[in-house]
């Protein structure tokens, strides 16, 4: 079901679009050759993109309860494997065979650990420079006429539908 209802001349092209990957210029083209006014044609392509703003959203949040379980998950697996790893530890066993799989404590590589930045001879420090052109205060200078080369203050248009 629609949140937003077009007219019946206008849905069979609407679904054409929605179940396509891509809008084609075939696609457009049977719009405008719609005898209608442009402000119905208007109507009809906002009422396609209210429907699929509000499926977008329906992912979206479809996408975040998904994450939201596989951190939840992962949380678990990790617990689990620690619970597992400090157990095994313990009463010294470093390895448990299974028809299913196999479970083997092993070492890893060594890894530097730094305890305290400040005591490190500088040797051993990379030194980077980042640099980030600050846009605000062009668009500031910009706005206070003032010319700044290899840049311009653009205004441009946009859809609003609510």
């Amino acid at each position: 079901m629609n949140l937003y209802q077009m007219s019946s001349q206008y849905q069979s092209l609407m679904q054409n679009i929605i179940e396509s990957d891509e809008i084609t210029v075939e696609q457009l083209q049977s719009i405008e050759s719609v005898n209608d006014s442009i402000e119905e044609k208007a109507k009809a392509m906002g009422a396609l993109i209210k429907n699929m703003e509000a499926e977008y959203k329906a992912i979206q949040e479809a996408i975040m309860t998904m994450e939201e379980r596989a951190i939840i998950l992962n949380n678990k697996i990790e617990n689990i494997k620690d619970y597992l790893k400090i157990n095994l530890e313990k009463c010294e066993i470093k390895e448990v065979k299974s028809p299913w799989f196999d479970i083997k404590i092993k070492m890893n590589p060594a890894s530097v650990v730094i305890k305290d930045e400040n005591l490190i001879p500088t040797e051993y420090f990379k030194e980077t420079l980042m640099r980030k052109v600050d846009k605000s205060l062009i668009s500031q200078s910009l706005k206070n006429n003032i010319m700044i080369p290899g840049v311009l203050l653009e205004r441009r248009t946009r859809l609003e539908i609510k």
